[in-house]
C-alpha cells in the first residue's frame, strides 16, 4: 500500500516484498478505508469474496460492500467513534452481512482496527467469508430438527426416545466443541489434541489419522495422528506415512466424496482399504486374524476433497450409519481450518527462510573485507550498510538515513586531488542513470580530517518493472596497497642505488689494483690496499644480496628452524667474536654480561646468532662508544631476556616501530657504512617472533639504544 507518510522510510524492500506476497496469499480480504469510508487499498481476496477488483474499489466508499440497510448503520458507527471514542465495532470482531458484485448477500465475520499514519486516521477491516460455517451450523440445525422429529414421533417409546435424545444432545454439544476447536487457531497441530478428545467421544476408536492428497491425487499422507485415549501427535507432512491411492477407499472418497464404513472386516481387508493404519495392527495380539471396523469421510475445502479423516476401531460392530454421517459433518467442518492451516504453515516457512537468507547474507557482508552500502534508488535512504562501510566513510550509518545525513562532513578526491562531485560519485550514478562503475579510485576525506583511498564498483538494482529500485556499492580500502606501491618504489630506489655503489666501487677499485700492480715493482703497500677495498665492498654486496634473499624466504615460509638445546653463553661469545673480526670492529669495545648459570633454552643456534650478529652490526655502525651484550632470566615468564646497547645515534619515538619494517632505513648523517637494504631489523624480528619471542627497542635521539629479544625457553607449540 502507497498512502503511508512520504517522509516515512520505505524499509527493506525484500521485506515489502514479503510483506506483500503474505497480504495477496491470505484467505481472508483485507480492505484498508479512511476516515470517511473511502476504501484505500484491498487484497486479491477481496475478488473472491464480493468480486470487485481491488483496483477499482480504491476511491469508492466502502458501503458498496453492504446492504442498504447497514451501510446506514456502519456510517454511525464511525462517526460516533470519531466524535466520542466510543468503540462499538473498532478492535471488536462480529458478524454481518457482505454485499457481493452480483447483488447477493452473505454472511461474513468482520474484525476492524485502526492505526494512525502522520495525522491520518486509517481503518483495516479483515473480511471472512463464513458462509460454509453457516451452512454447516444450518446443517447442524437440520439434524438437529430431524432429532426432535424422530423423538416426537416416538413418544409411546419414552425410554428409547429419553435415550435417543441424551445421545444427540451429546452429540450436539460435541459437534459444536469440534467446530470452535478446529477454528480456534491458526494451525491445527495447537488444537490437535482437543478435537481428537472430542471426535473419540462421538465415535469411539482406536486409531485415528488426517491425510492429505498429493496434487494430482495419487499419494496420500498422514499429516496428524492419534491412537486414542486423548493421546494426539502431530507429524510433518514430509515425515508422516505416505500409502497409495488407487485401489483404496480414500480412492473412492476422492472420487464419489462420500463415506466408506467396514463393519466386522479382517484385517488385511481394513489395511487394503485403509493402509496407513499397518501401525494399529503391528501392536496387535492375533494379526490378521484380527476383526475390526473403520470409518473414512472425506475432506472438502472451497468445493475439493483435500485429504480424509479415518477412524478404526478393533471392535467389530463399533461404527453404523450415524457414525459415518457424524464423521461426514465433522470432514466438512474442518476442510477449510486444514486448509488454512497448511498456507500457514507454508507462508510461516517461507517468512522464515527468507529471514534467515536475509540474516546470512547481512552476517557474510558484515565479515566480509570490503565494505557494502546499499541505497534506495528513489531517496537515498541506506537499506544496509557494513561496519566497514561506516569506518571508510567515517561516519555512524543507520539504516533509513538520507545521503545529507551518512555523508555528512566527507569530502571526495580523485587520485590527483580534484575534487568529485556528489552527483559524480559512482553509487549516484548508478541509482540515477543505471550505469555500473567499475574499481574507480575515490579518496575519502572523513569527517576527523583522515583520508582513506578506495577502489569502489558500483551498480543498479532493478526492479520488477525493469526500473532502477535500489543501488549497492562495494568499496575496497586500499590504503595497504598504496603503501606498497610506495616500498615498491623505494625498494627499487634503493636497489638501484645500494647495487650500482658496491658495483662501480669494486669496479673501481679492481682497475686502480692493476695500476698500482705495474707502479708498484716490489712494495704491493697500494695494491693490498685496493684490494682489502675490493673485499669490503664484496662483503657489502653479499650482504645486500644475502638479506634480500633471507627475507624472501622467510615470508615463504621457506626457512626451517632446527632447535637444539642451546645456551645463550656460547651465542653471545661467538657473535662478539666475529664482530671484533670485522673491519667495523676492529678496536672497538663490545662488553658482555651473560652469568654461565642461565637456564638452557632450546632454539635454533644459526638464527638466534644471526639475530645477535645483526644488532651488534647496527650497534657497530651507529655508535662510537662501547656496546654491552647482556642476558638475564625472568622466572615469572620462563623466558631469556637478551639485550644490545650503545651509546649512539639513538632512534626517536616516532619511528621506533616502523625500524622493524621491511626496508625501513635511519637516515642520519651520523651512519658509518652505507645504506644497507632496510631488511636487518625485518629478519631478526621474524626469526625471534617464529620462536614465539618478542623484540623491540627502548632509545631517544643522541642518547643511545637498547635493542631487547625475549624467547620462551620451552619450544613453541
Amino acid at each position: 500500500m502507497n498512502d503511508e507518510d512520504p517522509t516515512q522510510s520505505e524499509g527493506d524492500i525484500s521485506s515489502e516484498a514479503r510483506f506483500a506476497a503474505v497480504l495477496e496469499t491470505m484467505v481472508d480480504a483485507v480492505i484498508t478505508i479512511d476516515e470517511r469510508g473511502t476504501v484505500l487499498s484491498g487484497n486479491s481476496a477481496v475478488k473472491r469474496i464480493f468480486g470487485y477488483d481491488p483496483d477499482d474499489m480504491v476511491g469508492r466508499n466502502v458501503s458498496m460492500l453492504m446492504p442498504a440497510a447497514f451501510s446506514v448503520e456502519h456510517t454511525s458507527y464511525i462517526q460516533k467513534y470519531l466524535e466520542t471514542g466510543e468503540a462499538t465495532i473498532i478492535g471488536i470482531g462480529r458478524e454481518t452481512t457482505g454485499l457481493r458484485s452480483d447483488g447477493t448477500e452473505f454472511p461474513i465475520d468482520l474484525a476492524i482496527s485502526e492505526s494512525h499514519v502522520g495525522p491520518r486516521r486509517l481503518f483495516t477491516g479483515i473480511v471472512r467469508d463464513i458462509s460454509e460455517r453457516k451452512q454447516a451450523e444450518a446443517k447442524i440445525q437440520s439434524l438437529n430438527l430431524e432429532l426432535e422429529n424422530r423423538v416426537q414421533e416416538r413418544t409411546q417409546q419414552l425410554e428409547s426416545a429419553n435415550a435417543s435424545l441424551s445421545r444427540e444432545a451429546s452429540d450436539r454439544t460435541a459437534l459444536a466443541e469440534i467446530t470452535r476447536i478446529i477454528t480456534s487457531s491458526p494451525r491445527v497441530g495447537d488444537v490437535f489434541g482437543n478435537f481428537a478428545e472430542q471426535v473419540e467421544n462421538l465415535v469411539p476408536f482406536d486409531r485415528m489419522s488426517i491425510c492429505a492428497f498429493n496434487s494430482d491425487g495419487t499419494l496420500l499422507t498422514e499429516t496428524f495422528v492419534s491412537t486414542g485415549s486423548g493421546e494426539g501427535s502431530a507429524v510433518g507432512p514430509d515425515l508422516g506415512v505416505t500409502c497409495p491411492v488407487p485401489g483404496t477407499a480414500a480412492g473412492r472418497m476422492l472420487n464419489d466424496r462420500t463415506g466408506v464404513i467396514l463393519r466386522g472386516a479382517q484385517a488385511e481387508v481394513v489395511l487394503k482399504n485403509f493402509p496407513c493404519h499397518l501401525p494399529l495392527f503391528d501392536d496387535s495380539r492375533d494379526g490378521d486374524s484380527e476383526i475390526a471396523s473403520a470409518l473414512g469421510a472425506p475432506i472438502i475445502a472451497a468445493d475439493r476433497v483435500i485429504g480424509t479423516l479415518n477412524l478404526v476401531s478393533l471392535h467389530a460392530g463399533a461404527y453404523d450409519e450415524r457414525s459415518l454421517a457424524i464423521l461426514e459433518m465433522i470432514g466438512g467442518q474442518i476442510g477449510a481450518p486444514i486448509e488454512n492451516s497448511r498456507l500457514y504453515e507454508e507462508e510461516a516457512s517461507l517468512r522464515d527462510a527468507a529471514e534467515v537468507a536475509r540474516a546470512r547474507l547481512e552476517s557474510i557482508l558484515q565479515v566480509s573485507a570490503a565494505a557494502v552500502l546499499i541505497v534506495n534508488a528513489a531517496d537515498g535512504r541506506v537499506l544496509l550498510a557494513t561496519q566497514e562501510a561506516e569506518r571508510i566513510i567515517g561516519n555512524h550509518i543507520r539504516p533509513g538515513e538520507l545521503p545529507s545525513q551518512y555523508r555528512k562532513g566527507v569530502k571526495y578526491s580523485r587520485p590527483d586531488g580534484t575534487p568529485i562531485k556528489e552527483n559524480e560519485l559512482p553509487l549516484l550514478r548508478a541509482t540515477t542513470s543505471g550505469e555500473v562503475v567499475r574499481e574507480q579510485e575515490v579518496n575519502f576525506e572523513r569527517p576527523d580530517g583522515s583520508r582513506i583511498p578506495a577502489l569502489i564498483s558500483a551498480a543498479p538494482v532493478l526492479g520488477p518493472d525493469g526500473g532502477v529500485s535500489a543501488g549497492i556499492a562495494v568499496f575496497q580500502d586500499i590504503t595497504e596497497l598504496k603503501h606498497l606501491d610506495e616500498v615498491k618504489a623505494d625498494f627499487l630506489s634503493m636497489i638501484t642505488h645500494d647495487l650500482r655503489g658496491p658495483v662501480s666501487a669494486i669496479k673501481g677499485l679492481a682497475t686502480a689494483a692493476m695500476v698500482h700492480a705495474g707502479e708498484s715493482g716490489d712494495d704491493g703497500d697500494l695494491l693490498r690496499e685496493d684490494l682489502v677495498a675490493v673485499n669490503d665492498e664484496s662483503d657489502r654486496l653479499a650482504e645486500l644480496v644475502s638479506n634480500l634473499l633471507d627475507m624472501s624466504r622467510i615470508e615463504a615460509g621457506a626457512v626451517q628452524l632446527e632447535p637444539e638445546e642451546t645456551h645463550i653463553v656460547d651465542l653471545t661469545e661467538d657473535a662478539v667474536r666475529r664482530a671484533t673480526r670485522s673491519r667495523l670492529g676492529e678496536g672497538r669495545q663490545i662488553s658482555v654480561t651473560v652469568p654461565v648459570d642461565l637456564p638452557l633454552m632450546y632454539v635454533d643456534p644459526v638464527q638466534i646468532g644471526r639475530v645477535l650478529d645483526n644488532l651488534i652490526s647496527n650497534a657497530l655502525k651507529y655508535s662510537d662508544g662501547p656496546i654491552n651484550v647482556e642476558a638475564t632470566y625472568n622466572p615469572d615468564n620462563d623466558t631469556l631476556d637478551t639485550a644490545v646497547s650503545d651509546s649512539g645515534l639513538g632512534v626517536a619515538a616516532e619511528v621506533q616501530e616502523a625500524v622493524f619494517e621491511k626496508f625501513f632505513r635511519v637516515t642520519d648523517a651520523g651512519r658509518k657504512s652505507g645504506m644497507g637494504a632496510g631488511l636487518g631489523l625485518a629478519i631478526c624480528k621474524a626469526i625471534v617472533e617464529s620462536h614465539g619471542g618478542e623484540i623491540g627497542v627502548v632509545s631517544a635521539p643522541r642518547q643511545g639504544s637498547r635493542f631487547s629479544f625475549t624467547l620462551p625457553l620451552q619450544p613453541k607449540e
